[in-house]
C-alpha cells in the first residue's frame, strides 16, 4: 500500500486532486462511486447548485453507509449463532459417537462372553 499517493478523480465533470493512504485503483473507484451518486441526484433536479447535490449525495450515501453497517451486523450475529450451533451439534456428535464405541465395545464383550460359554457346553 502507498503512503499519501496524489491522483485525480472527476467528480460532476471537474477533476480533482485527492492525496490517499491507498492504491490509485482504490480512489477511482471510490471517485467514481461519488460521481455516480452526483450525477442521480443531479438528474432527479436539474436546477441544483453542485453544494445541494453534494449535500444530498453526502446524506443518501451515509444513510446507505448505515444500512449496511447495520445488515453487516446482522449478518455476523447470525453467523455467531450457527457457529455456537455446528459447535454444539459437533459436541453432541462426538458424544453420540462415544456412545456408539461403548456399545460397540459392549456387544464385542458380550459376544466374547457367548463363545466362553458356548465352548463349556
Amino acid at each position: 500500500m502507498e503512503k499519501n499517493l496524489r491522483t485525480k478523480i472527476r467528480l460532476l465533470g471537474i477533476d480533482y486532486s485527492v492525496i490517499c493512504d491507498d492504491s490509485e485503483e482504490r480512489m477511482q473507484k471510490i471517485g467514481f462511486f461519488v460521481d455516480k451518486h452526483f450525477n442521480e441526484v443531479k438528474l432527479r433536479n436539474s436546477k441544483l447548485s453542485t453544494q445541494m447535490i453534494a449535500t444530498l449525495s453526502a446524506v443518501n450515501i451515509a444513510d446507505e453507509y448505515f444500512k449496511q453497517k447495520e445488515e453487516n451486523e446482522l449478518l455476523v450475529a447470525k453467523t455467531s449463532e450457527y457457529i455456537k450451533r455446528c459447535e454444539k451439534h459437533e459436541r453432541e456428535t462426538k458424544e453420540l459417537q462415544n456412545k456408539i464405541d461403548e456399545q460397540a465395545n459392549e456387544i464385542q464383550r458380550l459376544k466374547i462372553e457367548i463363545a466362553k460359554l458356548e465352548m463349556r457346553r
